[in-house]
C-alpha cells in the first residue's frame, strides 16, 4: 500500500540549551540540525500557527523546517544533543515527542466535541502559562507543531503497551486522553529539572539515562555478542515514579472509551469478549425465553473416530483473552482442538496428561516431542509437552482484531484418560508476595518460556521498531515473518531461559519478569543475523532495527511502572492482571439423566401450573450444563427424565464433582417446585452418570415479579432477659444514625449479611465503639470503633445460635457463607488483619459462644480491601472493591494452607462504564449458572445511573438480560437512591436492597 506523508515545521522549547550546542531532530534514520529561531523567523512562523502567538519567546527557541512525516501512523522522534558525559556513546536526549498527524488530531477533537465534551485548555500551553480556553477548534493540531517537556511526558506514558497503537486515529485518540491525564504536568515538570540540571551540570542526572544492556540477571554479556557495545536509555528512577499516575488514569480512560475497543475493523486498545455462564442447547429465536439469566453456549463433544465414546472440555468461557472454538476433535489417533488469542501477548501451548485417576500427571506413552529446532530438553519436561504457539492480535501495529484460531494436534497417548491444555506467557504467576515480604512460587518456565519471548520479539519489539521507523508491517508479513523466526526464537532463547533469564523467572514477580525481557528483547533481535535481516525486510526499512536498539525495553519497562499488585488494582489492564498459565482441561464426555417425580404431599401430580423446567448440573471447578423441558397438560402424573447427552449440546466433562438442580416454573415464572441432588462424582471412565430418582418439593406460596415482601419483624436485644429475641416494632434509626466516634456506644459502619439454610444460620457484621474486645487475639478490652460480627439462629429463638468473635479487626471483616452448604463447607471470614485479607474457615456445627477462629490456616487471599464478597456455589470467593472498580474471583483450594502459601484471587475489571468495567460496585450475588451479578450505585463522575451486571468467573461481561445485554438499570425512585447490597434465588429473580434519599 502506497504510504502518505505531510509537510511540518516544527518548534522547541529549548530555553535551558547554551547557544553553542547543536541539537539534532532523529526522524527514523534521518538527522535534522535544529535552528535557533530568529525575531524575523519567530514572527514569520506567528503568523501561520495559531498556538505559537500564545507562547512567550522563551518557549519557542528553535525550529526545523520542511519536514516530511507520516500522515497515516504515529512515529517516535528524538531531540538530543552531543554526550554530555565523557565516555558516553550515546547522544543526551533532551526531549521526545510522539508525533501524529494533523488530520488526526482534527478528527480527535470533533469527536470529543461530537460527544458534548465541554472545552478543556490545552495542558502544554497551559504548563507554558499560555492563555487558552480550549474553545479553539483549530488550536490542537497547531499545538502538535511545537514540542515541550509535555511532549516528553506523553510519549513516555504512552509507552505502556496497553496505550501504544502506531494507528493514526488510535495514537491520536490515546495522546489527547494521556495529554489531559492527572499527573501529567506534573510528570513534565520533573522531565524539565532533570533535563536543565543535566545540561547546567552533566553529573546531574537526566530525565533518561544512558546504560549498557546486561543480561537479565545483570551480568555483562560475553564480549563477542552483538549487544556488548549497545547502550540504551533509560528512564530515570524519578521519571519513572512520576510517570505512574498518569499512566494509571490513562489506562483507566483509555479501556473505558468505546472508539477504542478492539474489533474486526478496528484496531483499538482493548478487547472485549463476552462470557459463557452455561452450556446447552441453544433455543431457537421463535422459542419462549425459558433460561433467563444465563448466557448461553453449546456444547459440541465429538466422537473418537470409531469409538462410543465422546469427548468435552469443562469450560467455553474466554480465558483471559484465550477462546475454546468448540471442536475437539480425534481423526485416526490424532487429538485436536482450536484456540483463538484475542489479547495482545503470545502464549505458549502445552498439553499435560491425565492418567486413570483424571487427575495424576502422567508421562506420555511414545511421545515425540514438537517443539521447533530440536530444543526439547528446554522447552519439554517429562510431563508437560510443547504442542504450539499461539499468536496475539496485532493492533498496537494499526491492524484490526482479525484473531486467527491456533489449531493443536497430537497423536493420542494410549496411557492418558485426559489431558489439560495449557497457555502460558507474561502475565502474574502463581506465586504470591508473603507476609514476610519474600516471593513465594515463580513462572512454570516451561510453559511461560515460550509465549513470553515472542511476546517479547513481536509485541515490544518489532512495535518499537515500527514507531522509530514510521513504518508499519500488513498482517501477511507478519505471519510469515512469525513462521520464520519460531524456531529461531526458540533455538537462541533456550540460552536465556536455562542461564541469566532463569533467575528472573524463578524470582516469580510480574515486575522482575518484565525488566527481564526488557533486556532479553535486544538479545534475541541483535545476537542473530537471520533474525534481524528477516526483521528489517518485513519492515521495508533499512536498519530499522538497528535504529531503535537505544529504547528496545520501553515497552516492556512502560508495563513494569504498572505491575505492582498495588498499582494493578487501581488501573484497567488486560495482561498485567491475567494469570501467566490458564488451562483447559478435556475429558470423556459422559451422558447423564436425572428422573424426577412429583411431590408426593401433592397426591402425586405435578404443579397445575407448571409449564416448564430448567435442569442445573454444576460442578466444583464452576463448570455448568443445563437441561430444559416443556411440560404436559396437566393433570400430569409420570415421572420426567432430564438427559444431558449429545444430542442436546450439553454433555457432562468426566472426573468432577457435580450437583444437579431441578425448577419447575409456570408461564409468568412462578418457581412452582424444585428439588436438588447430592453431589456426585463423575467416573473419568464412565460412559453415563445416573443420578438416584427424586421427588420434587412443591411451592405453596407463588413467587413472581410483582410480589411484595413486607416488614415482619428484626432482631433486638432483650436486655432484662439477656438475650437475642426478634420483636415486631420497626427500627427508627436511619443511615444518618452512624456514628463513627470513638467515645461512648456508636455504630460506626454497617456490614454484610450472610445465610446458610441448612443449619438455619444468619450471620452479620458491623463496626462500632464501645464493645469492650481486644483489637487482636490476645489483647486487652478496647472501645475504639472495631470490625465484628456474629451468627445467630434463624428459627424463633436466634439467641441459641448465638456465636461472637473473641477479638475485633481495625479492617472491614465479614462472614460469608455457603447458602446450601453442610457444617463443614465453605464458610469463611474475610479476615482483614495486616491488610492481607484471608478466608479463614467457619465451622457450622451448632457450637455456642466464641468462635474459634484459625491461625495461620488460610482458604485464600483477596489483594486488596473487599467491600462485598459471596460463596458461589461452583466452588469460588467473589468479593468487589468499591474504591477501585475491581471484581476479585478466588477459587477455593480442596484444603487450607499456612498464609505464606495462600493463592491469590484473580483480579478483574475497573473502572468506567462500558461492558467489563464497574463504578461503585457494592454488592455481588451468583447468577443462575457459572456467573455473578454485581450492583453498581450511581458515580456522577461518569454520570452513570446505578445498574446491576453479569459476569462469568473469568471477569468477561456475561450477556444474561433482556436483549443480550450485560447490564440493567436498577429500578429508580422519586429520590436520589443509595444501593447496599444484592441477593438472588435459582430461578434469576434478584432482590437489590436499597435506600430512598437519605
Amino acid at each position: 500500500m502506497a504510504r502518505s506523508y505531510e509537510q511540518r515545521t516544527l518548534h522547541f522549547a529549548l530555553d535551558f540549551a547554551p547557544d553553542d550546542v547543536e541539537i539534532k531532530l532523529h526522524i527514523g534514520r534521518e538527522r535534522h540540525l535544529l535552528q535557533r529561531h530568529t525575531t524575523a523567523s519567530l514572527a514569520a512562523a506567528r503568523r501561520v500557527n495559531r498556538a505559537l502567538r500564545l507562547l512567550p519567546d522563551h518557549q519557542v527557541t528553535h525550529f526545523v523546517p520542511d519536514l516530511r512525516l507520516p500522515a497515516d501512523q504515529a512515529q517516535l522522534l528524538f531531540v538530543s544533543t552531543a554526550p554530555r558525559r565523557p565516555g558516553a556513546r550515546l547522544p543526551t536526549l533532551l526531549l521526545t515527542k510522539l508525533h501524529v498527524p494533523k488530520d488526526a488530531v482534527r478528527r480527535a477533537v470533533e469527536r470529543e466535541r461530537a460527544n458534548g465534551a465541554t472545552p478543556r485548555p490545552n495542558p502544554a500551553l497551559l504548563a507554558a502559562g499560555a492563555a487558552d480556553d480550549g474553545a479553539d477548534p483549530e488550536l490542537p493540531p497547531d499545538v502538535e507543531d511545537w514540542t515541550s517537556a509535555m511532549d516528553a511526558a506523553v510519549q513516555t506514558v504512552f509507552q505502556h503497551g496497553e496505550l501504544c497503537n502506531v494507528g493514526a486515529d488510535a495514537a491520536s485518540k490515546v495522546k489527547y486522553i494521556i495529554a489531559h491525564a492527572r499527573g501529567i504536568s506534573d510528570l513534565a515538570s520533573q522531565i524539565l529539572l532533570q533535563a536543565k540540571a543535566h545540561m547546567k551540570d552533566p553529573s546531574a542526572g537526566n530525565w533518561v539515562e544512558e546504560e549498557p544492556y546486561s543480561n537479565p540477571d545483570g551480568s555483562k554479556p560475553p564480549p563477542d555478542s552483538g549487544i556488548a557495545m549497545k547502550m540504551r536509555y533509560a528512564w530515570s528512577q524519578t521519571t519513572q515514579q512520576w510517570a505512574l499516575a498518569p499512566m494509571q488514569d490513562s489506562l483507566r480512560k483509555v479501556k473505558n472509551d468505546p472508539d477504542l475497543r478492539s474489533s474486526a475493523t478496528n484496531a483499538g486498545n482493548y478487547a472485549v469478549l463476552n462470557g459463557v455462564t452455561a452450556v446447552g442447547a441453544i433455543q431457537s429465536s421463535g422459542a419462549p425465553p425459558r433460561l433467563r439469566g444465563v448466557h448461553l453456549a453449546s456444547g459440541q463433544s465429538r466422537r473418537f473416530g470409531a469409538s462410543a465414546a465422546s469427548w468435552t472440555v469443562d469450560d467455553l468461557t474466554p480465558q483471559n483473552g484465550f477462546t475454546y472454538n468448540n471442536d475437539v476433535a480425534l481423526s485416526g489417533g490424532t487429538f485436536s482442538a482450536s484456540f483463538t488469542n484475542s489479547w495482545l501477548r503470545w502464549l505458549s501451548g502445552y498439553v499435560e496428561f491425565l492418567g486413570p485417576d483424571g487427575h495424576t500427571a502422567v508421562v506420555p506413552e511414545g511421545w515425540t516431542s514438537q517443539v521447533p529446532s530440536g530444543r526439547a530438553q528446554t522447552y519439554d519436561s517429562d510431563t508437560k509437552k510443547y504442542v504450539a504457539l499461539f499468536s496475539s492480535v496485532n493492533t498496537i501495529l494499526a491492524i484490526p482484531m482479525g484473531a486467527e484460531p491456533t489449531t493443536i494436534s497430537f497423536p493420542w497417548p494410549s496411557n492418558a484418560a485426559g489431558v489439560r491444555i495449557l497457555a502460558g506467557g507474561i502475565g502474574r504467576s502463581g506465586g504470591i508476595q508473603g507476609q514476610d515480604g519474600t516471593y513465594y512460587g515463580s513462572y512454570d518456565k516451561q510453559v511461560c518460556a515460550a509465549g513470553a519471548m515472542m511476546t517479547g520479539i513481536f509485541c515490544y519489539g518489532i512495535p518499537t521498531v515500527c514507531l522509530v521507523a514510521g513504518a508499519s508491517i500488513p498482517q501477511t508479513a507478519l505471519t510469515d515473518l512469525a513462521k520464520s523466526v519460531v524456531g529461531i526464537i526458540l533455538d537462541v532463547g533456550s540460552a536465556l531461559i536455562n542461564g541469566p533469564i532463569a533467575n528472573a523467572l524463578s524470582g516469580g514477580d510480574l515486575t522482575s519478569a518484565l525488566i527481564a525481557f526488557a533486556d532479553a528483547i535486544p538479545h534475541l533481535l541483535l545476537d542473530v543475523p537471520d533474525l534481524l535481516v528477516a526483521i528489517n525486510s518485513a519492515i521495508a526499512v533499512e536498519d530499522a532495527v538497528e535504529e531503535a536498539t537505544p529504547i528496545f525495553g520501553w515497552i516492556a519497562l512502560g508495563l513494569s511502572i504498572v505491575s505492582t499488585v498495588a498499582s494493578l488494582i487501581e488501573t484497567s489492564v488486560e495482561v498485567g492482571l491475567s494469570p501467566a498459565v490458564f488451562e483447559v482441561k478435556a475429558t470423556r464426555a459422559i451422558d447423564a439423566q436425572w428422573t424426577l417425580k412429583p411431590d408426593p404431599d401433592h397426591f402425586g401430580v405435578w404443579p397445575r401450573e407448571a409449564t416448564h423446567y430448567v435442569v442445573t448440573a454444576a460442578f466444583t471447578d464452576g463448570t455448568t450444563r443445563v437441561a430444559t423441558g416443556e411440560m404436559g397438560p396437566p393433570p400430569q402424573t409420570d415421572p420426567i427424565t432430564a438427559t444431558f447427552n449429545a444430542a442436546n449440546k450439553n454433555q457432562l466433562p468426566a472426573g468432577g464433582t457435580v450437583q444437579f438442580t431441578a425448577n419447575f416454573y409456570s408461564d409468568n415464572e412462578w418457581l412452582c417446585g424444585s428439588a436438588t441432588s447430592a453431589q456426585l462424582s463423575a467416573a473419568i471412565d464412565a460412559d453415563q452418570l445416573t443420578v438416584p430418582e427424586q421427588e420434587i418439593k412443591e411451592n405453596i406460596i407463588p413467587l413472581q415479579a410483582d410480589t411484595r415482601y413486607l416488614y415482619q419483624n428484626s432482631l433486638t436485644w432483650d436486655a432484662q432477659a439477656k438475650r437475642h429475641v426478634w420483636a415486631s416494632a420497626r427500627p427508627s434509626a436511619t443511615v444518618t444514625s452512624l456514628n463513627p466516634s470513638n467515645i461512648g456506644n456508636n455504630i460506626g459502619a454497617l456490614g454484610q449479611i450472610t445465610v446458610n439454610q441448612p443449619k438455619n444460620q444468619l450471620a452479620y457484621s458491623w463496626q462500632a465503639s464501645g464493645q469492650n474486645i481486644p483489637a487482636q487475639p490476645g489483647g486487652s478490652p478496647a472501645n475504639e470503633q472495631l470490625y465484628a460480627f456474629q451468627t445467630i439462629s434463624t428459627l424463633a429463638s436466634p439467641q441459641d445460635g448465638l456465636r461472637f468473635v473473641p477479638s475485633g479487626f481495625v479492617g472491614a471483616a465479614a462472614p460469608l457463607y455457603d447458602l446450601t452448604g453442610g457444617p463443614s463447607g465453605n464458610h469463611f471470614y474475610l479476615d482483614p488483619t495486616n491488610g492481607m485479607n484471608h478466608l479463614r474457615q467457619i465451622l457450622l456445627d451448632g457450637s455456642s459462644g466464641s468462635f474459634t477462629l484459625p491461625v495461620n490456616a488460610s482458604w485464600g487471599r483477596f489483594n486488596q480491601p473487599i467491600n462485598a464478597c459471596m460463596v458461589h456455589p461452583s466452588g469460588y470467593a467473589v468479593g468487589v472493591n468499591t474504591a477501585n472498580a475491581k471484581i476479585e474471583v478466588l477459587r477455593l483450594p480442596s484444603a487450607s494452607a499456612p498464609d505464606v502459601a495462600a493463592p491469590l484471587a484473580n483480579i478483574f475489571g475497573g473502572y468506567g462504564t462500558r461492558p467489563g468495567l464497574m463504578h461503585q460496585p457494592v454488592g455481588v450475588a451468583p447468577a443462575v449458572g457459572s456467573g455473578v451479578i454485581v450492583l453498581e450505585n450511581s458515580d456522577a463522575g461518569l454520570n452513570a445511573p446505578a445498574r446491576m451486571q453479569g459476569f462469568d468467573l473469568f471477569g468477561n461481561p456475561a450477556p444474561i438480560f433482556a436483549r443480550g445485554s450485560p447490564t440493567t438499570p436498577v429500578r429508580t425512585e422519586a429520590s436520589p437512591i443509595t444501593c447496599l447490597a444484592i441477593a438472588t434465588e435459582s430461578k434469576g429473580f434478584i432482590y437489590v436492597l436499597k435506600y430512598v434519599g437519605d
